[in-house]
């Protein structure tokens, strides 16, 4: 459920046509190639919001330390990024084999691919 409250709002959003999700990904664009970079970063690298997943996390996985949680945390919001922004590749990989216009489908295997990051090791 921790897992899915990270990624489901931005997987949502993202296939949601009606939704400003590419009023984001235009800002991110600037962010990236803009000679004035630092007026996008504020907007684009904020990670409050990615911090209070911090002690919920810690809580389920209490043999990691906050460093490791957020190192986790990080390539976790890696999954999301690349599957959201980069369909086609996300398509192409899994032979097409999964629907990615579906936005429970999408979550289900984002949840299935980073809930063993927390996971302990045996």
């Amino acid at each position: 459920e921790l897992i899915e409250a990270l990624v489901g709002p931005s997987v949502r959003w993202s296939l949601d046509p009606n939704s400003s999700y590419r009023v984001l990904h235009h800002m991110t664009v600037m962010e990236q190639t803009s000679r004035d970079r630092e007026r996008y970063q504020p907007i684009i690298e904020d990670i409050d919001h990615h911090r209070a997943f911090v002690p919920h996390l810690k809580r389920i996985a209490p043999w990691l330390d906050e460093a490791e949680i957020g190192f986790r945390l990080s390539c976790a919001l890696g999954v999301r990024s690349q599957v959201i922004r980069s369909r086609g590749r996300t398509a192409a990989l899994s032979n097409h084999a999964i629907d990615l216009s579906d936005p429970d489908v999408v979550i289900a295997r984002m949840v299935d691919a980073i809930v063993p990051m927390f996971v302990a090791r045996g």
